[in-house]
């Protein structure tokens, strides 16, 4: 059937843009992570170093306001870290990820006559409401990379699931029967 030989191929193609997206996502905020991480080493090390020293280089008072101002800028740190939850982001991600990749894989080996359209665009909708927010860095970088090769996907900017997702929903193409992951068109 044409019809959900298109719609296999639409959600294989999402799929596997969102796979891509989530994982520059998971890289995205794992780098933020990390960069914020990096100054607090640093910090820590300065303030083991400065605590140490016998008062050579600094006096007491001056030793006092630098331990404050090291203790307000990694205070200061970990609270950005916090607030914007880049460890938590990026472990999400990862798991979007693992899910996009899970629906590809399935599109992959099941031959399209046997593919139950209506349960994998369940699976997919699911796993996309899970994503609260994307960088519009990611956005771009997947709009200029893919945008001439596949119609992306409604979170990246097109509105191709929605009107996929509207037809599957009206049972205007492909009617599922039963759990049995065949699909007939209607007549």
């Amino acid at each position: 059937n044409i019809m959900s030989s298109k719609l296999v191929k639409h959600y294989k193609d999402s799929c596997y843009i969102m796979t891509n997206v989530a994982t520059r996502a998971k890289d995205y905020y794992s780098f933020l992570k990390n960069f914020v991480r990096i100054p607090l080493i640093i910090i820590s090390s300065l303030m083991c170093l400065s605590n140490t020293d016998t008062g050579s280089v600094f006096e007491p008072g001056t030793l006092r306001i630098i331990n404050i101002i090291f203790n307000a800028f990694t205070a200061f740190l970990l609270a950005l870290e916090r607030e914007m939850r880049f460890a938590e982001n990026a472990d999400k991600f990862h798991k979007l990820s693992n899910d996009f990749n899970a629906i590809y894989h399935t599109l992959e080996i099941t031959p399209t006559n046997e593919v139950n359209i209506k349960e994998i665009s369940n699976k997919y909708q699911e796993i996309i409401k899970k994503i609260e927010y994307l960088p519009n860095i990611i956005k771009n970088r997947v709009k200029k990379e893919y945008d001439s090769k596949y119609k992306l996907p409604s979170i990246i900017g097109d509105s191709i699931d929605e009107e996929l997702d509207d037809e599957i929903s009206n049972k205007e193409l492909p009617t599922i029967i039963d759990d049995s992951l065949t699909i007939i068109t209607q007549e």
